[in-house]
């Protein structure tokens, strides 16, 4: 078995990349319950507000854990 994950320093792109990109995919998901408007989201300065933030707070970011597996079958 084997498990990986990354973590991004505060100055590393590609966790606020990753974010805004999955919060893009949910947006009408979130407008359509109610948790959100695309009004609210801003989705095309999302990316930019996250990375900010993770400067200003010296945030280190972290990707979900990916696990794989495998075994010979008899």
């Amino acid at each position: 078995m084997l498990g990986l994950q990354k973590y991004c320093e505060a100055d590393d792109r590609d966790g606020p990349r990753m974010a805004a990109g999955i919060i893009r995919t949910l947006l009408p998901v979130l407008d359509r319950t109610g948790v959100a408007t695309p009004d609210e989201v801003d989705i095309e300065t999302l990316e930019d507000r996250i990375a900010r933030d993770c400067v200003d707070h010296d945030v280190i970011f972290k990707f979900p854990t990916l696990v794989g597996a495998w075994a010979r079958v008899a």
